[in-house]
Parts: structure tokens; C-alpha cells; sequence
């Protein structure tokens, strides 16, 4: 692993190796939560079409889109 250098910068020992370990466990940490971003991003995306259609549904179902579609004599 290329954490070496950091281990050597904290003295190594016990402060070297937790150093590391908090540095791994906080990378690993955080590109999780990138791939949850991008995991919800995607649902969202989904959701997002999913409410364009029922709002053009709706949309539809207004009296000004009524009186446009079916002219009243």
C-alpha cells in the first residue's frame, strides 16, 4: 500500500499505524458515499420521469386544458 510514507511522517509506531488505519477507513468511508450519490441519482432520475408524466396527467385534467381539447358550444 502507498500509505508508507504516511506512517514514516507520523513517526510510525502505534501513532504511524493508526494514522493509516483512520486514513483507509476514511477513504473507504468516503467513496461509499460517492457510490451512494450516484446509486440515488440514478432513482431520482426514474422518480423525476415519473413526475413529469403524472404532472402532465394532471395538467390534463385542468378546465383550461379541457376547454382546448373539447371546444363547448
Amino acid at each position: 500500500m502507498p500509505y508508507d510514507w504516511l506512517s514514516s511522517a507520523f513517526g510510525g509506531g502505534p501513532t504511524g499505524v493508526f494514522v493509516v488505519l483512520l486514513a483507509v477507513i476514511t477513504t473507504t468511508f468516503y467513496l461509499n458515499l460517492l457510490a451512494q450519490i450516484a446509486e440515488r441519482r440514478a432513482e431520482n432520475a426514474s422518480l423525476r420521469a415519473t413526475l413529469e408524466r403524472l404532472t402532465d396527467v394532471i395538467e390534463s385534467w385542468m378546465p383550461e386544458q379541457q376547454r382546448r381539447k373539447v371546444p363547448r358550444r
